[in-house]
């Protein structure tokens, strides 16, 4: 049985925080990802807003935006994918958070 389940892709939910989304992405960023997609239906596409608090401290920049209605058996729902990779800032967070882990270890 094949794994459909793409790493880099998160499915924003209104039951988590932005600030999970936010930290997910970083993670996955870190760990080696080029992209991350970010993606929401329905009401959940304003979750998809945790893009512009990664946006703001520059450590992404966003490479594409794709919009879309979807549904299949009923009425069409939006939908809304944000792509993103490392910004500028980023691999000197990664760097910082590494020192901070550093840190604790120590005491």
């Amino acid at each position: 049985m094949a794994d459909n389940k793409v790493k880099n892709n998160v499915r924003v939910s209104t039951s988590k925080s932005l600030f999970f989304y936010t930290n997910l992405a970083k993670r996955l960023l870190a760990e080696g990802e080029e992209v991350v997609e970010l993606s929401g239906l329905g009401t959940t596409v304003n979750a998809v807003v945790c893009i512009e608090i990664l946006k703001g401290q520059n450590l992404v920049e966003v490479t594409k935006i794709v919009t879309s209605l979807e549904g299949t058996n009923g009425p069409n729902v939006p939908k809304l994918q944000v792509y993103v990779k490392k910004g500028p800032e980023f691999e000197k967070y990664v760097q910082q958070l590494e020192s901070r882990k550093a840190e604790e270890k120590k005491e």
